[in-house]
């Protein structure tokens, strides 16, 4: 029986291999493989009980032996030195390249967290290879220095089998990595980031008082993912449900945006320990740095929030690629700075190390100064004795000395080729503009932290788009004035749309506007800051006539006398209830009471 089972479980690896070149796991099932190796489906359990055991022993029967052999041979014929690391890694990146199928497989595979495991197990065995031919190099921690140089390994066969091709590039940084005999590690005063300071109870949104809700949610229970429901949070954020639908929908959608909170943090604490340093070394050690201690101080909940989420929803995981994508081409911009040959391969190779190094982090729960030493004595030679040269490296200097403010966000894309912008274009750079500075406001941001480059990069245009737009800094603030007006608009509207006309529905709009303005105190100043402005001054006289028309038409559909002077005395003590709830950050239930009362004196 047992001879069966191994003659089925041969067979069925067999299949696996001719499947790999034609189909994506995607379409992987037991029964696909067992018809492919010309075996009934339920002989497919008789070998292995789940997919996920069959791909572990595909991988490591397939791939980790043959290769693990390979690289013995080339280590045994030749002498320790960076040219054997360097033919067994090629021999190692070449084997990947010839078996893309079944490494195509086993990448995507990692997604899944048994698969991982078993993959991380199986593969420590290339480590310690590694660990043997970097000693020699010159490396204070060569146990270290061996697990970064596998994640930049891995990237290349990432690259490569998703190419399908030699990627000449990415192994050439790689070789020049190794050629470094003599590893200094530059010596950077520390820029630590600092806490980012919580909006407070009186001025925070409903949306701001739920994502911090969330947070201390989380912290408070140990990072269980569980405590997260929703009348926790309604309860500790004191908001009602119709609060929590108006910000979110749903609690999915809540998890999203808690998790996009977290990293806007993240990334405005990292900008800050950067800010105002000139490009290349010192800038990336400060901003990495930072990076590390950020993602190592935060919440546990919200790490494991985030990875909980990349594996089960699409957006966000594209949204995290995109901005590792975004991230990489910011590292590349740096390396241009100081003159580096193929930066954005060498870029994805930092990035590919400095990830693997947040993981050590993350598992040791604690900083590992002797891994982030060796990190930056893989990087450090290659950028110390780097220099621009002439009108092409200062031209290079500048390119990313404007690229500094970008490391905020990472969601700049491709910088598009610089033309002249037609009016229609304007329109839409203008509209997408006044979006990114709602999102930073939303996101708790202050009114003078919305800066040129900083909105343009959110809004994904170059930072020069940003005077093509807008002569000056007031003619954005009416543009924003104006979005903030019609947000409250728009909100008081759909709110009301269904409802018959009359004194219930004026009421409700009435509500849903004050709640509105009181969740958007930038209103107040930027109308402050404003005054004399001809385009806000047109803006706010022209909401305040069409609101004036909007009661008395709710007036004279009730069958009040007088619909125009009641909708403007209306009108009036609306706008002084809103002036009063701004100035106490809260509702005022007497002010309410009183509007209240004056429609219910028919």
């Amino acid at each position: 029986m047992q001879q069966a089972v191994s003659s089925q479980a041969e067979a069925l690896l067999a299949a696996g291999l001719r499947l790999s070149r034609r189909l994506p796991l995607a379409r992987l099932t037991p029964a696909v493989v067992a018809t492919e190796a010309g075996l009934p489906s339920i002989r497919f359990f008789d070998a292995y009980p789940d997919l996920t055991a069959y791909l572990v022993d595909l991988y490591e029967r397939h791939f980790l032996l043959p290769v693990r052999q390979r690289l013995q041979d080339i280590l045994s014929q030749s002498p320790a030195g960076p040219e054997r690391t360097r033919a067994a890694t090629a021999a190692y990146l070449d084997y990947c390249l010839t078996q893309r199928g079944l490494r195509r497989w086993t990448i995507e595979a990692r997604q899944w967290p048994d698969f991982d495991a078993a993959y991380n197990r199986a593969s420590q065995g290339i480590q310690v290879l590694a660990e043997g031919e970097l000693r020699p190099l010159g490396f204070r921690n060569p146990a270290g220095a061996a697990r970064l140089f596998a994640a930049m390994v891995y990237e290349i066969a990432l690259v490569e089998v998703e190419d399908g091709r030699e990627h000449a590039a990415l192994r050439q940084c790689l070789w020049r990595m190794l050629t470094f005999r003599s590893r200094p590690v530059l010596r950077f005063a520390p820029r630590p980031c600092t806490e980012a300071a919580p909006p407070t109870t009186v001025t925070a949104t409903p949306r701001q008082r739920l994502l911090r809700a969330g947070e201390e949610l989380l912290r408070d229970h140990g990072g269980k993912l569980e405590s997260l429901t929703l009348d926790s949070l309604l309860a500790h954020a004191d908001v009602d449900r119709e609060a929590f639908n108006g910000a979110f929908g749903d609690l999915q959608s809540f998890e999203l945006a808690l998790v996009q909170s977290w990293t806007e943090q993240f990334m405005t604490l990292c900008l800050a320990a950067s800010q105002g340093l000139p490009p290349g070394a010192e800038r990336l050690h400060a901003f990495l740095t930072a990076a590390w201690d950020c993602n190592l101080h935060a919440q546990r909940g919200l790490r494991l929030l985030m990875k909980a989420l990349l594996r089960t929803d699409p957006e966000l995981r594209a949204r995290i690629l995109l901005r590792v994508q975004n991230f990489t081409r910011i590292v590349a911009l740096e390396f241009q700075a100081v003159g580096l040959p193929s930066p954005q391969a060498l870029a994805r190779l930092f990035v590919a190390a400095s990830t693997e190094l947040v993981e050590a982090e993350e598992t040791a729960a604690v900083p590992l100064p002797r891994l982030r030493e060796t990190f930056w004595q893989w990087f450090d030679p290659l950028m110390a004795g780097a220099r621009p040269r002439g009108a092409r490296g200062r031209m290079l200097r500048a390119d990313a000395a404007a690229a500094q403010t970008s490391f905020l966000t990472m969601q700049i894309g491709e910088v598009p080729g610089r033309r002249r912008r037609s009016a229609a274009d304007r329109a839409a750079l203008r509209q997408r503009l006044v979006e990114a500075g709602d999102r930073l406001l939303l996101s708790g941001a202050r009114l003078d932290t919305l800066t040129p480059n900083r909105l343009a990069l959110l809004a994904g245009i170059e930072p020069e788009d940003f005077g093509a737009c807008y002569a000056h800094e007031h003619d954005y603030l009416a543009d924003l004035f104006g979005f903030l007006l019609d947000e409250v608009r728009d909100i008081t509207v759909e709110a009301t749309a269904h409802m018959d006309p009359g004194i219930p529905r004026m009421w409700r709009g009435i509500e849903v506007y004050l709640d509105a303005r009181l969740d958007r105190p930038t209103i107040h100043e930027l109308s402050r800051r404003l005054q004399g402005n001809p385009a806000a001054v047109r803006l706010s006289r022209g909401r305040n006539a069409a609101f004036v028309r909007i009661i008395a038409t709710e007036f004279r559909s009730a069958g009040w006398p007088d619909p125009d002077e009641n909708g403007h005395l209306m009108t009036a003590l609306v706008s002084e209830t809103v002036q009063a709830e701004y100035e106490a950050g809260r509702r005022l239930p007497e002010y309410r009471i009183t509007l209240r009362n004056f429609l219910e004196q028919v």
